[in-house]
């Protein structure tokens, strides 16, 4: 049977995405968490063998995910962080660009060609810079790569920079 690795299922979207695998096709789904618990709880959630958990501790480290992604078809990668609890600024922008590049690299090398499809989800906060004043607020306004965020890790890495805006810079940037 076709698997699909999902990362990210106990967040607000990967958790809809999970939901999702389940009832509309049938798929083997393994998802990955940083813990036992995380995993638990979605097995007792769900009950259904199609379903494997596997603990990724840190997403940013080399070769995370090389295991998860053998024989893998296809790749959701949804996990970021989103919170502001958080004191430096490196706690939100490595775990959402060096995890992504963590997955990446292990699909890229360790998939086997097995690989057919690779979805990484982002935010409204790639194309929209909080740190430059309020976004347009219209709903006629168009958000193209004009309006793209150009947040660089410099800016979001700056004494005083807003948690918003290292939130935005972190989904720009991975």
């Amino acid at each position: 049977m076709p698997s699909v690795l999902l990362t990210g299922a106990t967040g607000f979207v990967g958790s809809h995405v999970l939901k999702s695998l389940l009832t509309t096709t049938s798929l083997e789904v393994v998802f990955s968490t940083h813990t036992q618990s995380q995993i638990d709880w979605i097995l007792y959630k769900y009950k259904t063998p199609r379903l494997k958990g596997i603990i990724v501790e840190e997403i940013t480290a080399e070769g995370a995910f090389d295991e998860a992604v053998r024989g893998i078809k296809y790749t959701f990668h949804i996990a970021s962080p989103f919170h502001y609890r958080f004191d430096q600024a490196s706690e939100i922008l490595d775990p959402a660009i060096k995890g992504t590049l963590s997955i990446i690299k292990s699909a890229k090398y360790h998939a086997n060609n097995s690989l057919e499809k690779f979805v990484i989800t982002s935010s409204m906060a790639a194309i929209m810079n909080f740190a430059k004043g309020a976004p347009p607020s219209a709903a006629a306004d168009i958000y193209d790569e004009r309006t793209y965020n150009q947040a660089t890790y410099e800016e979001a890495m700056e004494p005083g920079a807003s948690k918003l805006a290292i939130y935005c810079a972190s989904k720009v940037l991975a």
